[in-house]
């Protein structure tokens, strides 16, 4: 592999920033790029919550009581050691992927003259990687820690031999997202589960859809004919996926770390050292029988008596 390949890991959150600027307003992208990069450093930190807003706090509410108690019920230290090696990586990788195509839907939206056809378009290709990238790991990760507080996984494909144990990581990742949002339904976690049109997210990757040139995208099949959804209602289902997952993910990682910190407390704490016992002396019993009152006063020496 050539030595100059380079990731641009580093510059996301300033190029996210300028154009979410750049789209929201125009009138401010000169000024901002023209800053040296200390003040424009400086003016992305001022700035960041007023173009990305922090997750809603009635989602929050809703959100942290079951993550809470999944966290306290459902880590070890074998899920722990998989969230660092496995999962944390991964979902990192995958926020940057997401990341990176939403800087270019932002820098098409700025210039575009194709109309909603074509928005709905990018829009339907970012929901597929909201679904596939950040939720589905997370998904996969709540799913894995429900079954480490007792609740039974059941795969919906057939057990092989050298495949991945039962309730495992692995065979989760391997299952239909079918299956496992069903186990969320089941375990208190419907609210993650209804996040995801999954018929839609189907028809996108397999390319089973209409976009109109109004915008409207016709989706799925079934009983009663395909779906067709306006343009504003695909926005409404891509702002619900990404708020949810976004709440998940600022939520779980909170728990996680407090989880991390509380157990680290108790490994580092040091027993509590009990009380040297003193040393016992050997008390003469006719004294103790005499402060007792069991024992008769010894009688006083006469005067003059000689004692040999």
């Amino acid at each position: 592999m050539a030595e100059d390949l380079q990731v641009s890991v580093g510059t996301i959150r300033e190029r996210l920033f300028t154009e979410r600027l750049r789209a929201l307003h125009p009138e401010n992208i000169e000024s901002f790029v023209a800053l040296k990069q200390k003040a424009k450093a400086k003016y992305v930190d001022d700035n960041w919550s007023k173009l990305f807003p922090p997750v809603d706090p009635a989602l929050r509410k809703v959100v942290t009581s079951p993550i809470k108690r999944l966290v306290e019920k459902g880590m070890s230290s074998e899920a722990d050691e998989i969230m660092r090696t496995h999962w944390e990586p991964q979902i990192k990788a995958k926020l940057h992927n997401t990341f990176e195509f939403y800087i270019i839907m932002l820098r098409f939206h700025t210039g575009a003259k194709g109309g909603l056809e074509e928005q709905s378009r990018l829009l339907l290709n970012y929901y597929l990687l909201l679904v596939e990238g950040v939720y589905t790991a997370q998904v996969n990760l709540v799913c894995y820690l429900l079954s480490g507080t007792g609740a039974t996984y059941r795969s919906s494909k057939a057990m092989s031999e050298h495949g991945p144990q039962a309730g495992s990581m692995g065979m989760i990742e391997e299952d239909s997202l079918w299956n496992k949002l069903r186990f969320l339904e089941d375990n208190g976690f419907r609210f993650v589960a209804d996040a995801c049109d999954r018929q839609l997210r189907n028809s996108v990757a397999h390319l089973d859809f209409i976009v109109f040139t109004n915008g409207c995208v016709g989706y799925g099949s079934g009983q009663r004919g395909p779906k067709v959804i306006t343009y504003d209602e695909l926005v409404h289902k891509v702002e619900v996926m990404k708020s949810i997952s976004d709440a998940v993910n600022e939520v779980m990682a909170e728990e996680v770390i407090a989880w991390r910190k509380g157990r680290k407390t108790k490994v580092a704490a040091p027993k509590a050292k009990k009380p040297a016992k003193a040393s016992k002396v050997e008390k003469d019993p006719r004294e103790i029988l005499r402060k007792a009152g069991l024992a008769a006063e010894k009688p006083k020496d006469k005067e003059g008596t000689v004692r040999l």
